[in-house]
């Protein structure tokens, strides 16, 4: 038996039938709508304590505070899988090549060095590293000059029973180079210098 709905009856039925269809759709295009506050799960920390590690003892920068527009650069950087895989042994190499230390000046940029922000800020400087492209310019300056201090460095180290650690190395560097700078020489021609002067005992 049907019942019998007066105008005002009726209406009142739309009107929930239509509010529970709105609900639906509402609920639906909640579950299919992707969430606006995507979780990020860039390691920065890891990444920032890795590069400092890397460059301990070298002339390059360490990082001191993730800026914004560092975060950005490493989360961009973090969605590419050349980086992902190889980002310690990238910063490494970084840290030992002459070029990227600023052993190789140019007349154009005298004193450039790279620093994290190079490294990160776009995704073909660090392939370029990677793939070896400054590789031939650094074992050119290693055979040389750079060879030369490298073994002096060496052999301090052995001298003091191998305890000196890479920040210990880094430092008796900057002191040489201060000494170097202050008697107008370069830092090899120096420490040939000191090396024939000790050996002599003057």
């Amino acid at each position: 038996m049907r019942l019998r709905l007066n105008p005002a009856e009726r209406a009142l039925m739309i009107i929930a039938e239509c509010d529970e269809e709105f609900k639906l759709f509402q609920a639906f295009f909640a579950c299919a709508r992707p969430s606006s506050t995507e979780t990020d799960v860039t390691p920065y920390a890891e990444i920032v304590s890795t590069w400092n590690r890397a460059v301990e003892g070298s002339p390059l920068l360490k990082v001191a505070r993730l800026t914004d527009q560092r975060r950005q650069h490493v989360k961009a950087r973090w969605q590419e899988e050349a980086f992902r895989d190889n980002y310690a042994r990238l910063f490494e190499k970084v840290a030992k090549l002459p070029l990227m230390r600023g052993e190789m000046p140019s007349a154009k940029c005298p004193n450039w060095k790279a620093d994290f922000d190079w490294v990160t800020k776009n995704g073909s400087n660090y392939i370029k590293v990677l793939e070896g492209k400054y590789d031939a310019a650094g074992s050119a300056m290693l055979t040389t000059d750079e060879g030369a201090i490298q073994a002096h460095y060496n052999r301090v180290t052995t001298r003091e029973g191998g305890m000196l650690t890479q920040g210990e190395k880094g430092y008796l560097r900057r002191e040489d180079e201060a000494r170097a700078a202050k008697a107008g020489m370069a830092l090899a021609d120096y420490l040939k210098r000191e090396t024939k002067n000790a050996g002599q005992g003057t």
